[in-house]
């Protein structure tokens, strides 16, 4: 967003490839006024790049200016979706285009929420027009971390809202869950992944990774999820043109 080499790079695929650009810093959740400047350098980043995709997370990052360096999830009230449904507007609006909206792992929850996170989505959906990042793997983790079931809580999301999947690995501590990026994607997250191909059907699917990795391991874990967009193809009977998936790296 700030030129230099970053921009130099993006700009060269832009020249052969179509673009999204997924960020942190909407701070969609927040109680601080929208930032314009941050919505100026983003616009002229989407123009660029001559991107439709923009996405960033249902959460706050900020409060009092004040930075939390995590994604934290909003209270999930009628209050709220109103006001955050009014911040979504404003967004699309400067932005001219849909937001994309991802599910965050959480590892808190309000006594005040109403409604589970994929119910939260959807009426933000309904009354925005904005759509969805499924992130499957964040499911498992806050399904985990809060006991509920994540097959329950995937069929939840509105399938026509639905733009893209996520999916990565986490750390499995004694107590919680962490969506870290940074281990194997789980058994467990791979079934979850055939359950959501089988309710939502079939989406591109972004595959995740930070620290900790190599080319071999990368090419891996793209095989396992080949493998289960190739099942899910081969159980439905349709032709197997080969599954979209990509590979994200953000560090």
């Amino acid at each position: 967003m700030d030129g230099g080499p970053p921009l130099a790079v993006l700009s060269n695929l832009a020249e052969r490839t179509s673009l999204s650009l997924h960020g942190t810093g909407l701070n969609i959740a927040g109680r601080d006024p929208i930032q314009s400047s941050y919505l100026q350098r983003l616009l002229n980043l989407k123009n660029h790049c001559q991107t439709e995709v923009i996405s960033d997370h249902l959460c706050f990052t900020s409060s009092g200016g004040q930075q939390s360096y995590d994604l934290l999830p909003p209270i999930r009230t009628i209050k709220e979706l109103e006001r955050i449904s009014r911040r979504i507007d404003e967004i699309q609006n400067f932005l001219q285009c849909p937001l994309i909206l991802e599910n965050v792992s959480s590892y808190v929850a309000s006594n005040d929420d109403i409604m589970s996170e994929g119910e939260f989505l959807n009426g933000l959906a309904a009354q925005t027009g904005c759509q969805i990042l499924l992130d499957i793997n964040n499911v498992f983790v806050s399904a985990h971390n809060h006991r509920f079931d994540p097959r329950e809580e995937i069929e939840r999301f509105p399938s026509h809202a639905i733009a893209h999947y996520h999916i990565a690995g986490h750390d499995q501590g004694s107590c919680f869950y962490v969506d870290t990026h940074q281990q194997l994607i789980a058994d467990q997250v791979l079934e979850l992944l055939t359950f959501t191909l089988e309710t939502h059907g079939p989406r591109m699917l972004i595959f995740e990774r930070d620290d900790s990795y190599s080319i071999d391991l990368m090419a891996d874990e793209l095989s396992r999820l080949e493998k289960v967009y190739q099942n899910f193809f081969r159980e439905q009977n349709h032709a197997i043109l080969g599954p979209e998936i990509h590979c994200l790296s953000t560090r």
